[in-house]
């Protein structure tokens, strides 16, 4: 039976994949160094087969953007997405248990994940696809303390800069900013980045965002880039954004980025 996945968010989707196949290598070395888990080897190779299907249909889709994507292309198999769906919520608990010190997701990238798995599980049993919609799931990290960082890496007060830690939330805003986008400092601080960036831009923040913290790297870290920023009234304001990444304790990272007004 064919499994059709609508709209499947291209940048966001190889994203997590960088993420969801370190959390798969990381169960397995977790398996054979003799720690029991719940999954064999075998299921988490099948589970990986599930990621790999993904993008072999996503590279043999017609549509470039993705709109239409056919996973019987690839001829997978729904009980390898449930196996998906099973490994990495297993990583999820190990991390929460501080067994794996691996990044964990973000909730739209959970989202993510449970919308593909979901739809794999649905259609096999007949139903219509369901479009993807950007949604996020449970905050595992809500409860996280905010990562410590060097606060003598930001630029004076009067210059517009917010940082964000690694759960993607923000730690830091200085009274330029709060100023630019409308915000008071308590209410601000300690909410999703998100916020602050236009609902057509997040998914591209997203992927971004993911990417960086699995691998380290960014295309954009560093490279002033020209884009418009979301004031609390819903007004968008053109900034030129300048994004750096600090280490910061305890293996963690904060960005900083600063939002220079063009002109």
């Amino acid at each position: 039976m064919a499994i059709v996945l609508l709209r499947l968010p291209v940048r966001l989707f190889e994203a997590a994949t960088e993420q969801w196949a370190d959390m798969l290598r990381e169960y397995a070395l977790l398996s054979v160094s003799g720690s029991p888990q719940p999954y064999t080897l075998d299921e988490v190779a099948a589970a990986g087969n599930a990621l790999a299907c993904v993008t072999e249909a996503l590279r043999l889709a017609a549509s470039p953007d993705a709109q239409h994507v056919d996973l019987s292309l690839a001829r997978a198999r729904p009980e390898e997405f449930g196996l998906l769906q099973g490994v990495l919520d297993a990583v999820r608990h190990l991390i929460a248990l501080g067994d794996l010190l691996v990044f964990p997701s973000l909730p739209e990238v959970l989202g993510l994940r449970g919308w593909i798995c979901d739809e794999a599980a649905a259609q096999s049993a007949g139903a219509r696809p369901t479009p993807w919609q950007l949604t996020s799931t449970s905050d595992d990290a809500a409860d996280t303390e905010p990562a410590e960082w060097d606060a003598s890496l930001v630029p004076p007060p009067e210059s517009p800069w917010l940082v964000a830690d690694d759960r993607n939330r923000i730690v830091a805003a200085s009274p330029a900013a709060l100023a630019l986008l409308g915000w008071q400092e308590e209410e601000l601080v300690g909410q999703r980045l998100l916020v602050v960036i236009p609902r057509r831009l997040r998914e591209r923040h997203l992927a971004g965002y993911t990417l960086s913290a699995v691998t380290g790297e960014g295309a954009l870290l560093g490279q002033p880039l020209a884009l418009p920023a979301l004031a609390r009234d819903g007004s968008e304001i053109p900034v030129t954004l300048t994004l750096t990444r600090h280490a910061a304790r305890g293996g963690r990272h904060v960005y900083l980025g600063q939002l220079d007004q063009p002109g």
